[in-house]
């Protein structure tokens, strides 16, 4: 009877074995790649805002309108955008993150993004009065079958954050923005896509593409940064020293206490005294730029593919694209605005 329950036990032991090295199996497949290195994604998390302001302002589609005036670019650019994600990810869960306030950024630092031209309740004018093209987003997306995530008291960027670090962490992640704040959430299992804009080319980060970039892990971005500044964000950052010395005093120290506690041995006096003089406002910069935990709020998928069509023919949107790449229709040759 020994002997039996013995033997039981072994197979128990090495089903359970066999059990874990399946499920390590199945995570090392997902982080994996297909093709000629494009990697299998669990899911997109788009900077909502950042693309929606930059089809606001995109030539060739930002004056877009439809027969009754409304603004139908932003929505056409946005859709597009999304539509060409979902034909290069089918597999992913798509999750669209739009910014709250940024009054808690603003308590700490009040110049915080104050030459940014203000936005009257995220609303776009022209057209038909009333007519909000964010609004429409909203109100398209669940449609889709994309998820929505925000927190009114915060920006997008905490939001994203919460969701890599918490509720899929251990997936694999695609964030997409121009917003190098993210570079600090880059891991081995989740990647920025920093989109093509103009001239630029479309950039993927990945660990090694940041250490290759800028001379740091990624879990480092936040000092180096903090160091730089961000004119985009108004952020000064240390002046006239070069952006090289900054790198080799995170590369040496490790991190701003770091650098400010080593006693700046290792620069002339010109960069000590503009260093020493910047130190202020470099802790300032890491607190504003450092992304946070915070609740999130979101709206599930409620796929309903008639009403998209209709809402797309209201705005006089042919976008048989749109409609292939999340309904699976046939495309249109003659597909136009």
């Amino acid at each position: 009877m020994f002997g039996r329950y013995k033997v039981l036990c072994d197979v128990e032991r090495r089903l359970h074995e066999l059990s874990q090295n399946v499920e390590e199996m199945a995570r090392e497949l997902a982080r994996g790649h297909k093709g000629e290195g494009e990697m299998i994604v669990q899911n997109v998390l788009i900077d909502g805002h950042n693309l929606a302001f930059r089809c606001l302002h995109a030539p060739g589609i930002s004056r877009l309108t439809d027969r009754n005036g409304r603004p139908s670019g932003m929505v056409f650019g946005f859709l597009r955008s999304v539509a060409a994600l979902k034909k290069r990810y089918p597999e992913a869960s798509f999750w669209v993150a739009w910014d709250g306030s940024n009054q808690r950024r603003r308590s700490r630092y009040p110049e915080y993004k104050r030459h940014r031209k203000a936005r009257k309740g995220n609303a776009v004018s022209g057209g038909e009065e009333g007519f909000d093209p964010l609004l429409c987003l909203r109100e398209l997306l669940p449609l889709m079958g994309l998820r929505q995530v925000w927190n009114s008291r915060e920006e997008a960027d905490d939001v994203i954050a919460t969701l890599v670090r918490g509720e899929l962490d251990g997936q694999t992640n695609l964030v997409y923005s121009t917003d190098r704040d993210f570079l600090q959430l880059v891991s081995s299992s989740t990647k920025l896509l920093y989109p093509a804009i103009g001239s630029r080319r479309e950039v993927l980060f990945d660990e090694a593409g940041v250490e290759n970039l800028y001379g740091v892990r990624p879990c480092k971005m936040l000092q180096l940064r903090a160091l730089f500044g961000d004119e985009s964000d108004n952020l000064p950052g240390v002046p006239r020293v070069p952006k090289k010395v900054l790198k080799s005093l995170v590369q040496s120290y490790g991190d701003v206490d770091g650098v400010y506690t080593s006693g700046l041995s290792a620069v002339n006096r010109g960069q000590y005294e503009r260093l020493r003089g910047a130190e202020p406002q470099v802790r300032i910069n890491l607190e504003v730029m450092a992304l946070v935990n915070v609740e999130v709020s979101r709206t599930d998928p409620d796929v309903d593919e008639d009403g998209v069509a209709r809402r797309l023919e209201d705005l006089d949107i042919k976008a048989a694209s749109i409609l292939q790449a999340f309904f699976g229709k046939p495309e249109s040759t003659s597909e136009s605005l």
